[in-house]
């Protein structure tokens, strides 16, 4: 089973280094990138949004990924760092991540957006529900917003 579990706001107890396996995720530099903006998440009370363990309850209680949101406007949310370490992929759990997280998000969300940073990134998440927006206006304030990353994705989120 996979679960999501939120995350405490907590500055001296890092997600990061509590769970060191995060920190291979992604490439060098886009690791510390997602650690400083996980560590801004933790220790500002105002920040918004939420961060999520990605939880494999298969083998025990494992975090082998991160995932998250933070509110863009009143219809859209971005979707925070998404990833699953190197060991655990290729099992479905990403996408089982995704659809928790996008369940979490529907009632208050009509979409929610992933700005990738390199094609193959893009690519995946096509995979998953995603598609590549069209609207230049939109993708420049959704990039503004995410601080960072190239290609925009959509993916409707579907009232219940």
């Amino acid at each position: 089973m996979i679960t999501i579990e939120l995350c405490d706001k907590n500055p001296i107890k890092s997600l990061f280094f509590e769970f060191p396996q995060l920190i291979s995720i992604w490439p060098n530099h886009l690791s510390l990138l997602a650690q400083d903006a996980t560590q801004q998440w933790e220790a500002n009370s105002d920040e918004n949004g939420e961060i999520y363990k990605i939880i494999d309850h298969h083998l025990g209680y494992h975090v082998v990924g991160i995932t998250g949101w933070w509110p863009i406007s009143d219809t859209d949310a971005g979707l925070r760092w998404h990833g699953v370490i190197q060991a655990a992929r290729r099992n479905g759990i990403s996408k089982t991540a995704l659809q928790l997280l996008s369940e979490r998000l529907q009632n208050n969300y009509d979409f929610l957006h992933e700005v990738a940073y390199t094609p193959n990134a893009a690519h995946y998440f096509e995979k998953n529900g995603f598609f590549r927006s069209l609207d230049i206006e939109k993708n420049k304030k959704i990039i503004t917003s995410a601080e960072g990353g190239e290609i925009v994705l959509t993916k409707p989120l579907l009232k219940i």
